[in-house]
């Protein structure tokens, strides 16, 4: 620590001057300046955009099975209740294995597309009959009031479906057409919250950010079942009859 400035600078000069030594003093100042506006400068052809985050208590999900494969029909979309989905679509790029065009990499190829994911939905009263028909075909129906709705496997030719999965925060509607059934599995449990697994598989999917191609889909009424209701019931053959 220096004290007595104008001492020192007087025998530095007196000593630069008799040219034993040159010393030359700089003095930084630092100046702190807090604000609450945005710290990049303005630009005219740049300009701030903050990114909505998507909230669950808004998103959706609507659904609708389709007379085309592939085409999502304009209309007859059900709103569906689910707690989370991984349903996406993918496509990576390829890097090039040729040799002898240099160091610089060539342009990447296409791959092919992948659309799938998983649905995870409550096994409740109406909603859970449209995935038991995307899994083993339209059901035959009897009765008036009550109805009863009989679905059998094995069926060849499985409907597709048209799904979009809805953030109106963000804005995102990701609509993935060609949806087919790959499996429905869910499990027995003495407690807790019923809710069944849906692996699908889809031809592509599509991104909009200015509206919904599900229009104004119908709401379903949600009445839940739970694991506390529930009886597991085994069926047994013989030749003659059947019996529970």
């Amino acid at each position: 620590m220096f004290r007595g400035t104008d001492a020192v600078a007087a025998g530095l000069a007196d000593e630069a001057a008799e040219g034993a030594v040159a010393i030359k003093i700089t003095v930084i100042t630092v100046v702190l300046h807090y604000t609450t506006a945005s710290p990049w400068p303005e630009h005219p052809h740049i300009k701030e955009t903050l990114i909505a985050r998507a909230q669950g208590a808004r998103a959706q999900m609507a659904l609708a099975f389709e007379t085309v494969h592939g085409s999502p029909p304009a209309s007859g979309y059900r709103l569906m209740p689910f707690a989370r989905t991984t349903l996406g679509a993918e496509q990576p790029l390829l890097n090039s294995e040729l040799l002898g065009y240099g160091r610089d990499p060539l342009a990447p190829i296409k791959g092919a597309v992948t659309a799938d994911g998983e649905v995870v939905v409550p096994i409740d009263v109406e909603a859970i009959g449209l995935w038991l028909k995307a899994a083993f075909g339209t059901p035959t129906t009897t009765g008036t009031t009550p109805k009863t709705h009989t679905f059998r496997s094995g069926n060849w030719a499985l409907p597709s479906m048209a799904i979009e999965v809805a953030m109106p925060e963000v804005p995102r509607f990701a609509m993935y057409a060609g949806c087919v059934m790959a499996q429905l599995s869910w499990q027995m449990n003495r407690s807790g919250l019923l809710t069944a697994t849906a692996r699908l598989i889809a031809q592509g999917g599509a991104i909009a950010i200015t509206t919904t191609a599900a229009r104004t889909p119908t709401a379903l009424g949600l009445q839940r079942f739970g694991h506390f209701n529930s009886v597991v019931i085994r069926l047994r053959f013989n030749l003659n009859e059947r019996w529970l």
